[in-house]
């Protein structure tokens, strides 16, 4: 228990160094390059850290509660449709290929922003697409993956109990057998 604690810790500190890399970096990358400065969105100009980031998002646009409608939808769809599987499996590689999509979906955004936006948020290092559209298709597709294996560990200990009973019937006496010699194990070892 203490070994799991103290890599728990070790990872929770590992984390907040990279975090702390990471927006120094950021940080430095964009005060130091003032000819890529063009590029940003300006509310990316305005954040210092990830959070700052989230917290610029322009959450009450129609193109935005759109987007996230849509990922609700996406999340609603799996959990209503857990007992089909094919229909999963299609929801999984749907959402990947979307995935895979964005630095497209990135792009052309970037060049038809003034049609649903009053700000070009769609930088050329990706961070905002990958932030409200790519992360939560991957969470979603990582809830399918949860799914699935609980399934499979459902499956597994069904098919493993199914198997022991089956043993049971076709030799009872074994059972029997077997608790006599731990039986009289015990009493030798007495």
């Amino acid at each position: 228990m203490a070994s799991n604690e103290g890599l728990l810790s070790n990872f929770l500190n590992n984390l907040k160094d990279l975090h702390s890399e990471i927006s120094k970096q950021f940080v430095t990358e964009r005060t130091s390059a003032p000819n890529l400065q063009h590029e940003m969105p300006e509310f990316v100009m305005q954040v210092h850290t990830y959070w700052d980031f989230i917290r610029a998002l322009p959450y009450n646009t129609i193109w935005m509660v759109c987007l996230m409608l849509f990922h609700i939808a996406s999340f609603l769809l799996i959990i209503s449709t857990q007992n089909y599987y094919k229909i999963q499996y299609a929801l999984f590689f749907f959402f990947l290929v979307l995935v895979s999509l964005s630095e497209k979906i990135n792009e052309i955004a970037a060049q038809h922003w003034k049609l649903f936006s009053h700000e070009n948020f769609f930088d050329s290092g990706g961070l905002f697409i990958s932030t409200v559209f790519s992360l939560p298709l991957l969470i979603n597709c990582l809830l399918l993956i949860v799914i699935w294996l609980k399934f499979s560990f459902k499956a597994l200990v069904l098919i493993k109990s199914k198997k022991l009973s089956t043993n049971r019937k076709q030799d009872p006496t074994k059972d029997d057998n077997r608790a006599q010699e731990l039986e009289s194990e015990t009493k030798k070892k007495k």
